[in-house]
Formats: structure tokens, C-alpha cells, sequence
């Protein structure tokens, strides 16, 4: 069986970041990890969300951040999903 490849969308703000505790949280499911930024072109996004079987959002809604280029990627992620699970 394929191991599991789960993207975790970097956090934006002034540094791009993943915490150690949720890594090894995902790769104790089995996962392996992989950096997201969420400074990618759409075009290389979506090409590397095709070879990913997730993605994982850390943080919550009081972190969220308010920068401009992340709110952009989120909203081409979740078209991404959509268009995915309607296919």
C-alpha cells in the first residue's frame, strides 16, 4: 500500500513555518509530510495539490492570517477540493 502524502499549507505570515508537534503528528498516521507555500503560482500549486492525497491546515481561526497572497492560495486550494470531489 502507497503511504499517504499530506501537504500542510505553511502558515502566512513573517515566517513560513510548520510546527514539529503537528509533523509528527501527521507522521504517525503514516503520512509523509510535505511543505506547502503558500507563495506558489497557481499553476505550480495545483500541480503539486494533484500529487498530494491532503492537505493539512494548522492554526485556527484566531491565528488566521489576514495577509493577502495566503488568502488567495486558501481560496485556490478549496476551488481545487470542489472541483476535485465533483469530478
Amino acid at each position: 500500500m502507497t503511504e499517504p502524502i499530506k501537504g500542510s499549507l505553511l502558515k502566512g505570515d513573517w515566517s513560513e513555518f510548520i510546527p514539529s508537534s503537528h509533523v509528527r503528528y501527521l507522521e504517525q498516521t503514516g503520512a509523509k509530510v510535505v511543505a506547502v507555500s503558500y507563495m506558489l503560482q497557481k499553476d505550480t500549486l495545483i500541480a503539486l495539490l494533484d500529487q498530494l492525497s491532503g492537505l493539512y491546515f494548522h492554526g485556527d481561526s484566531v491565528e488566521a492570517p489576514t495577509d493577502e497572497i495566503f488568502a488567495e492560495t486558501f481560496s485556490h486550494v478549496l476551488a481545487y477540493t470542489f472541483d476535485r470531489n465533483n469530478e
